[in-house]
């Protein structure tokens, strides 16, 4: 198959430009934006493809060196959640970090398993270490399904990814992979090595973060044969919307393409533009964030006022930060990024002080007392903050970004968690009445 190709975007572009009268839905027939289709015969159907959306998921499989892929429009909460309720049962024990996203403790209450947390560190600044082998050594035996990694995270910072799936297998575990911030990877060996090219089982992927796609484009992939792909594609369409929109499915064939035929290239000439900017802005006094091996497309000032870096470069410049805090500022560069843009925020970083920084946000740890699941589903009761420590949590409690779940149902709300949830603001918290 020809990785030029975008079969997908082909067939929705001849429909198109057949000019057709459209008695079909959507209801703005092509007026608001015609390339908003609903599923035909000329363009495919993503729950069961035949033609050019399974060509496009064909080549997106061969690009990235799985077995099978498939298109999600949900994001890759959907793919997390599919892989969840397709490969594990009620009271499956799942190896997971701490701090991992809010759709893998939905994966939990989907599912009914439960998670044996690994004590993932923090550093004083408040940024999540990720994993290490020596972290799961021991603790993934018979009663393990699976574990979950993070790949990278939100700040770059990657797992070591191939000694932990290699052990993991070696003690019967699948391996799922959150790859939201790292469709990239794969496609230059200078970066952290891929889920895939890890071995791992099921890796997910935001197609739209380091991609080129529409917001909510996202990837599944399947590798090895420890997965029932038949079952994985039905927990995919359960948890789709029937009525995929085109523009996303559109994006993700042209991102595809785009990565495969430029992604190596794009980060060769990316990669020592980073090294230079981090030089450079180390040189104005702000200290960046570095640790072996990482992701450097996650570029994270530290041991600052964030929120007064991210306020001053809004204000002044019109420049947006992708997160920040008391004690750091974290910027995305993506593939599309050059040394214009770069240079943009180097010079105005140069006039902005380095603000001193402020406490960090470290939320403090809560412990499981009842299944997530069963804590979800319980009869539950809204009450004061005020009046919550001692009680079960009954629901998710998450700051955005970056998607952390602060507190998780079947939780116990201690006297500190209290006080923190009032610190930012929250009143009222969902409690179980069991």
């Amino acid at each position: 198959m020809d990785q030029k190709s975008t079969p997908y975007l082909d067939a929705v572009a001849r429909y198109i430009k057949e000019n057709p009268v459209r008695f079909h839905y959507p209801g703005h027939k092509g007026i608001l934006f015609p390339l908003d289709l609903t599923e035909l015969p000329q363009t495919d159907n993503l729950f069961s493809p035949t033609g050019p959306l399974l060509d496009a998921q064909r080549l997106t499989a061969l690009a990235f060196g799985s077995d099978t892929s498939y298109f999600l429009v949900n994001g890759s909460t959907q793919g997390i959640q599919s892989a969840f309720i397709s490969i594990f049962r009620p009271g499956d024990k799942v190896l997971v970090s701490y701090y991992s996203h809010r759709s893998v403790i939905e994966g939990f209450i989907l599912s009914g398993a439960e998670p044996v947390f690994i004590e993932e560190r923090i550093d004083r600044w408040g940024i999540p270490q990720n994993i290490r082998l020596e972290d799961v050594e021991g603790k993934i035996g018979e009663d393990i399904k699976g574990i979950v990694l993070t790949n990278p995270n939100y700040f770059g910072l990657v797992p070591e990814m191939k000694e932990i799936v290699d052990y993991a297998h070696s003690k019967g575990s699948v391996v799922i992979v959150d790859e939201a911030h790292g469709v990239h990877l794969h496609f230059n060996k200078k970066m952290p090595i891929s889920g895939l090219d890890a071995d791992a089982d099921v890796v997910v992927q935001s197609m739209h973060k380091m991609g080129i796609s529409l917001t909510q484009g996202a990837l599944i992939h399947i590798k090895g044969d420890r997965i029932d792909r038949e079952a994985l594609e039905e927990s995919v369409k359960l948890l789709s919307t029937t009525s995929p929109s085109t523009s996303i499915l559109v994006s993700m064939d042209l991102a595809r393409r785009d990565l495969f035929l430029n992604g190596k290239r794009r980060l060769d000439r990316l990669i020592p533009i980073i090294d230079e900017l981090r030089r450079e802005i180390e040189k104005i006094g702000f200290p960046v964030y570095k640790r072996p091996g990482m992701d450097r497309t996650k570029l994270t000032l530290y041991s600052i006022d964030g929120n007064r870096v991210s306020l001053d470069l809004w204000e002044k410049f019109k420049i947006q930060p992708e997160m920040s805090s008391e004690t750091y500022c974290l910027f995305i560069i993506s593939l599309l990024d050059s040394r214009s843009t770069v240079n943009t925020l180097l010079n105005a970083l140069k006039d902005i002080p380095v603000y001193p920084p402020g406490k960090a946000d470290i939320p403090p740890r809560y412990t499981l007392v009842q299944s997530p699941r069963s804590a979800f589903l319980s009869p539950k009761d809204k009450i004061p903050v005020e009046d919550s420590a001692g009680r079960v949590s009954g629901e998710i409690i998450t700051k955005y970004p970056p998607g952390l779940p602060l507190l998780i149902p079947g939780a116990l709300i201690t006297l500190e968690i209290k006080e923190y949830l009032k610190s930012l603001g929250k009143t009222y918290v969902s409690v179980t009445l069991d």
